[in-house]
C-alpha cells in the first residue's frame, strides 16, 4: 500500500501544476545550485542499443557535496519541507519529484547515483512504469552501487568524491522536443546571476558541449525610466494598535515610519523612538520599478528577464508584475492631441525569507494567494508603483522649447536699451489719459517684441 494512498492521484495532481519540460530542467538545476555545484553538465544522449533500438536518456550531473542515504530518500518524499532560507531557490520537496514524472512521462526510470566525500557511492531507482501499474509509491530503496551502476557514475561523474548524477529514460517524443528547442529557453538568462559568480552551467547534445553565457536583462540596465525603493517591515513586540509599521525614505531622504495611507495616500509618520522601543525589524523587501518604451516598430520584444509572473523559483524571491500599458504624450498640436506611446513595464518584490507570511507564500511556493497579502505593506507598494508611473508619465511630455537667442549688433543693443527705458517711462502712464490710443497699441507691440510683461 503506497504511504500516499492513490500513487497514480498523487502524481497526477503533481502534473495539473502546469509544469513543462523546461521547468522540470529548471527545477532540476536549481537543486543542483542549492547543493553549491561549482560545475553543472546536463546532456541529451540517443544510444544505439546491442538489438538496434535508441534509448533516450537525460543526464544531469553536477559536483556538489553529494547526498547521504537519508537525503537522498528525503529528496524525493512527497512535500517534505526543508528550512527555508534566503540562500536556498527551493523549499518544499515537490516539484524535483515532479519535474523527474515529467521528463520521464510517467513511463521511464529516474536513476540517482550520489557520493560524498565520507561514504561510497549510493543509488537509488524509482521505476514510474511500475508505480503506475501497481498504484504504488513507497519509501525508494537507497544502497551501495551495483557494478554496471557504477560504470554509468564513472562515465558521468565531474568529481570522484563528491557529486550526483541523475540518469532520466525518456520518451522519444519529449527528448525531440526538448533537442529541437533547448536553444530558445534563455537559460542564460535565468541563470545570469550564478554565471556571474563563477558557476559553470552546461548543456550538451550528444557530444557537443555549449557553455551557458550570462545574458544580461537586468531591469536597471535595459530600462528605459527605473527606480528602486526598499521598504522596511516591523512588527510590534508589545501590544499596541497597530500590529505593523513600515519604513522607507521619503523624498528628502529622511526615513519615515507609518501605520496606514489615507484616501489621497498621505500619511503621517512616527517617532523612530517609538518605532524602537515597541517594534521589531522583521525584514525588508526591495521594489523595482521599471518601464521601456520601444523606439520603432522592429522592435517586437522588451529585454525583460523571462521570468512569467508571479515567481520564486530561480530568482530567489521574487515577485513580478508584467504590464504593456499605452502611455501617452502631447502632441505639438495641442493638448487634446495625444500620441500612443507603446511601453512595457515591469515591477518586482525581492523580499526575505522572514516576510512570507506576510507576501502570502503558499507552502509549495509555487505562487502567493493574493488575499493574504498584508494590506499595509500592499498599499505601500501600490503607492511607490503609482509614484513611478506618476513621474515616469510626467517625464515624456516634451518640455517647452525657449525662445531663440538672437545674435545682435552693438547698434541694435543700444536702441534696445533706449526702448527698454522708454517703455519703463511708458508703463508709468499707461493707465493715465495723457497715453493716446495710438501710443498705447505701440507699447504693446514693443512689449511684445522684446517679450517683457506688460
Amino acid at each position: 500500500m503506497s504511504i500516499y494512498g492513490s500513487a497514480t492521484g498523487t502524481f497526477e495532481n503533481m502534473m495539473r501544476v502546469g509544469m513543462s519540460n523546461y521547468d522540470a530542467i529548471r527545477e532540476i538545476i536549481d537543486n543542483q545550485l542549492d547543493a553549491d555545484a561549482e560545475h553543472i553538465h546536463n546532456s541529451l544522449y540517443d544510444v544505439l542499443t546491442q538489438e538496434g533500438d535508441y534509448i533516450y536518456q537525460l543526464v544531469f550531473v553536477d559536483d556538489a557535496q553529494g547526498m547521504t542515504k537519508q537525503i537522498m530518500t528525503e529528496a524525493v518524499m512527497i512535500n517534505n519541507s526543508k528550512q527555508a532560507s534566503n540562500d536556498k531557490i527551493g523549499r518544499f520537496g515537490f516539484g524535483f519529484l515532479a519535474a523527474l514524472k515529467k521528463l520521464t512521462e510517467g513511463k521511464g526510470k529516474a536513476t540517482i547515483l550520489s557520493k560524498t566525500n565520507s561514504d561510497c557511492v549510493n543509488q537509488m531507482i524509482i521505476d514510474f512504469t511500475e508505480i503506475e501499474n501497481s498504484d504504488n509509491y513507497s519509501k525508494p530503496v537507497v544502497h551501495e552501487v551495483t557494478l554496471s551502476m557504477n560504470e554509468l557514475w564513472i562515465k558521468h561523474r565531474i568529481n570522484q568524491y563528491h557529486g550526483t548524477v541523475i540518469i532520466l529514460d525518456c520518451h522519444q517524443s519529449v527528448f525531440n522536443e526538448i533537442k529541437r528547442n533547448l536553444h530558445n529557453e534563455n537559460f542564460g538568462q535565468t541563470y545570469h546571476d550564478y554565471i556571474n559568480e563563477g558557476k559553470k552551467i552546461s548543456m550538451t547534445s550528444n557530444g557537443e558541449i555549449n557553455y551557458l553565457i550570462a545574458h544580461d536583462v537586468s531591469d536597471k540596465a535595459n530600462a528605459t525610466h527605473y527606480n528602486e525603493y526598499e521598504i522596511s517591515v516591523w512588527k510590534q513586540t508589545i501590544k499596541v494598535i497597530d500590529p505593523f509599521v513600515v519604513e522607507f525614505k521619503d523624498d528628502s531622504g529622511e526615513s519615515v515610519y507609518i501605520t496606514n495611507f489615507n484616501k489621497n495616500m498621505s500619511y503621517t509618520s512616527l517617532t523612530q523612538k517609538h518605532v524602537v522601543e515597541n517594534y521589531t525589524k522583521v525584514g525588508t523587501v526591495k521594489f523595482t520599478c521599471s518601464i521601456r518604451f520601444s523606439l520603432d516598430e522592429t522592435q517586437k520584444k522588451y529585454n525583460w528577464k523571462d521570468d512569467g509572473g508571479f515567481l520564486f523559483k530561480r530568482v530567489k524571491k521574487l515577485i513580478c508584475e508584467l504590464a504593456n500599458p499605452e502611455f501617452y504624450a502631447k502632441n505639438n498640436s495641442g493638448d487634446h492631441n495625444r500620441r500612443p506611446i507603446k511601453a512595457g513595464a515591469r515591477f518586482v518584490c525581492t523580499f526575505d525569507t522572514s516576510l512570507d507570511g506576510l507576501i502570502g507564500v503558499e507552502i509549495n511556493k509555487s505562487r502567493l494567494n493574493k488575499s493574504n497579502i498584508n494590506t499595509l505593506l500592499f498599499v505601500t507598494l501600490e503607492y511607490f508603483a503609482n509614484k513611478f508611473c506618476r513621474e515616469t508619465s510626467n517625464s515624456i511630455y516634451p518640455k517647452p522649447k525657449p525662445n531663440p537667442k538672437i545674435q545682435l549688433d552693438e547698434d541694435v543693443k543700444k536702441y534696445i536699451n533706449i526702448a527698454t527705458e522708454y517703455l519703463k517711462h511708458l508703463k508709468t502712464i499707461k493707465r493715465s489719459n495723457n497715453l493716446s490710443q495710438e501710443m498705447k497699441e505701440i507699447y504693446k507691440l514693443q512689449c511684445s517684441i522684446l517679450n517683457m510683461p506688460q
